[in-house]
């Protein structure tokens, strides 16, 4: 489509060709005649340059600007103020139908406000029960060995399920062994002296390490002897030249 079929297709640009031409002396072929100014004002309404409609046409800038400051030039001056414009106005809407199309566009970026997803770490599978110490007893009454756990002896594992008293460092007189013996012993015998003797230690020992803070003993040491078999715990034998019948405390 020609420049000529584009600005009779548009009413508006043709509304503004309707002005006066400036008047030359002397016409020209090549000079500003009539006809190429409304060409320029249709060039300028479309772009809004000078400039641009002047390349468009062939033209120097500085010869369209000779020709709006003659007299009798109003005519052509008004239709250029209404081809600027109108081609503001145009480029304005422009503008605003494009942003209008592309408002609900979201593009991807990263939102560093926020914390990324992490994957959820596996559950840990539950560990499997530890086996519980085996702890030799034999009955005071009839010499029956067994294990402490065994029917005949069922009650004294669970009250070996405390937790032992944590001694200073290198102390092992009352260690968790020696601990869960004595407990073993006192539930067969119900006296604190005869358990303390039977693990190598004394009684006094014993009271002063159930006074302990966090010690689970003293509900431990508050249980006695039962009508099962009394047991007793082979503890491990005194070294010769040892304490006496008390042991140590």
């Amino acid at each position: 489509m020609t420049d000529s079929q584009h600005t009779n297709d548009d009413p508006e640009i043709l509304a503004l060709l309707g002005f006066e031409p400036v008047p030359r002396k002397f016409e020209r072929e090549d000079g500003w005649t009539p006809p190429l100014q409304r060409k320029f004002i249709a060039h300028l309404a479309r772009t809004g340059s000078p400039g641009k409609a002047c390349e468009a046409l062939g033209k120097r800038r500085s010869g369209i600007d000779k020709l709006a400051k003659l007299e009798g030039a109003g005519s052509f001056r008004a239709a250029w103020a209404k081809a600027v414009e109108l081609a503001q106005e145009r480029k304005a809407a422009r503008i605003e139908a494009s942003h209008a199309s592309n408002a609900d566009i979201k593009l991807p970026f990263v939102d560093h406000r926020r914390k990324l997803a992490r994957p959820e770490a596996p559950v840990p599978a539950t560990a499997p029960a530890e086996p519980r110490e085996s702890i030799p007893v034999v009955c005071d009454k009839c010499a029956c060995e067994g294990i402490a756990g065994d029917e005949k002896f069922a009650g004294i594992p669970d009250i070996l399920m405390f937790e032992p008293v944590r001694m200073p460092f290198g102390d092992k007189g009352w260690d968790e062994e020696r601990q869960r013996a004595f407990i073993a012993a006192l539930a067969v015998t119900g006296s604190a002296g005869a358990a303390a003797r039977s693990v190598g230690r004394h009684e006094l020992g014993a009271e002063r390490l159930r006074k302990m803070r966090g010690s689970q003993l003293q509900r431990r040491m508050g249980r006695g002897a039962g009508d099962r078999p009394r047991p007793r715990v082979d503890a491990p034998r005194r070294k010769a030249g040892g304490p006496g019948r008390g042991g140590q405390m």
